[in-house]
């Protein structure tokens, strides 16, 4: 005759059991987040607009902007060419259509140019003026009035 099972022996396999199912739905989602990670980095960005950044009077140099709509919010995509500013530092700010507010979105190399995160909402309230200005080391966090290219994003 077979052996009675023990209430030692069901214990065992019920933890054995459960121990399993935690396991595959561990690896279910482990999957599933790969999955949707996967597919977000794989969205393609979407250009928004693209304009032509040109020099200023009395200036050299040139660029593009490009705003571009990502997983990650709008981003400014600069390129320019023709800075070789010897001394300080090239910045790209985002100024209003009234000419008085603008905002800093970061330094530019301009070796290998840059992609700046726009803050939400900027460009619908009319920051649309793309600068890229030549700022002296003088940890003045303002805009120098040296600005070098520009263009400007449709509304």
């Amino acid at each position: 005759m077979g052996r009675a099972r023990e209430p030692e022996d069901s214990g065992r396999g019920a933890l054995a059991l459960a121990a399993s199912v935690a396991a595959l739905l561990g690896l279910g989602v482990g999957v599933a987040g790969t999955l949707v990670l996967t597919d977000r980095e794989d969205t393609p960005n979407k250009v928004e607009a693209m304009i032509r950044l040109e020099p200023l009077t009395g200036r050299v140099g040139g660029g593009t902007a490009d705003l571009v709509q990502s997983s990650a919010g709008n981003q400014l995509k600069v390129d320019a060419s023709g800075l070789d500013a010897t001394s300080g530092f090239y910045q790209v700010w985002l100024i209003n259509a009234d000419g008085k507010r603008m905002v800093s979105l970061g330094i530019l190399n301009p070796r290998t140019g840059g992609t700046f995160q726009i803050p939400a909402g900027l460009t619908s309230q009319g920051y649309q003026i793309v600068d890229v200005s030549l700022e002296p080391r003088d940890g003045n966090p303002e805009h120098s009035h040296d600005s070098i290219i520009r263009g400007t994003l449709p509304s």
